[in-house]
């Protein structure tokens, strides 16, 4: 009973008007970040990266948006996503974005095969499961490229 519940109540994200486009990237290839991993190329090819939520701060309980669609370059996963500002988070997300105060990308995610090379932990491949808009990112080099209408 409850699951026929939920399934009348899916939302139809395409309806929503009040977007922020952009565009970035989640994560940047062969960079040690401040976690001492370092993800190679490739990691995130098994994955399925369209529809990923977009959360604020690594928090599940704040997402912001989504992403709608993303792939793999030779610099790292690159992204393109919209940022909800009916959300009051969405629309303080926005405004940081656009002063350069919180312009930083950033992945959560379960590694599922990886190798030491000494004490860097060296990424094979991993299961994504969220990408958010971060103040501090453990990549420095993962950030918002661009935003607009």
């Amino acid at each position: 009973m409850i699951a026929n519940s939920l399934k009348d109540n899916n939302l139809n994200l395409k309806n929503i008007d009040n977007v922020k486009y952009f565009t970035g990237y989640a994560s940047i290839f062969n960079v040690v970040d401040y976690a001492g991993d370092l993800i190679l190329p490739g990691a995130f090819i098994e994955n399925q990266v369209e529809g990923i939520k977009l959360l604020w701060q690594h928090n599940h309980q704040n997402p912001i948006g989504i992403i709608d669609k993303a792939y793999e370059d030779k610099k790292g996963l690159y992204v393109e996503g919209r940022i909800f500002l009916d959300l009051s988070l969405g629309k303080e997300a926005y405004i940081l974005i656009e002063n350069k105060v919180t312009d930083h990308l950033s992945i959560g995610y379960e590694v599922l095969d990886f190798y030491y090379a000494g004490e860097i932990r060296c990424i094979i491949n991993v299961n994504l499961w969220e990408v958010s808009i971060v103040t501090f990112p453990a990549n420095k080099y993962a950030e918002v490229l661009a935003i607009g209408s």
